[in-house]
């Protein structure tokens, strides 16, 4: 899995000095199971946000808990005893072949 976590920043516009972060984070993973030459979701016209398909970062790493054969919603037990899930998300199934 490769991403890229850099924080980019562009314009809101001419009149406003504060710029607007940037939602979107592209990713590229491989392996596993995840279909050859698959790309999923689309950007807008400025690459700045998601048009289509977004994906959260909870259901990346779900994503990656089912790739290895993990159930992603595991129930793990924290150092004070209580449970939690593994994931709090769905895998993106569809990166499958």
């Amino acid at each position: 899995m490769l991403g890229h976590q850099a924080l980019r920043v562009r314009a809101r516009s001419p009149q406003s000095p504060k710029p607007d972060p940037v939602r979107l984070e592209p990713s590229i993973i491989g392996g596993a199971g995840i279909k050859r030459g698959y790309v999923h979701g689309e950007s807008d016209k400025t690459a700045s946000a998601p048009k289509s398909d977004p994906v959260h970062p909870t259901e990346l790493l779900a994503t990656i808990y089912h790739a290895f054969g993990i159930d992603p919603e595991t129930i793990v037990y924290n150092h004070l005893n209580q449970p939690r899930e593994l994931v709090k998300a769905k895998a993106v199934t569809k990166l499958f072949a």
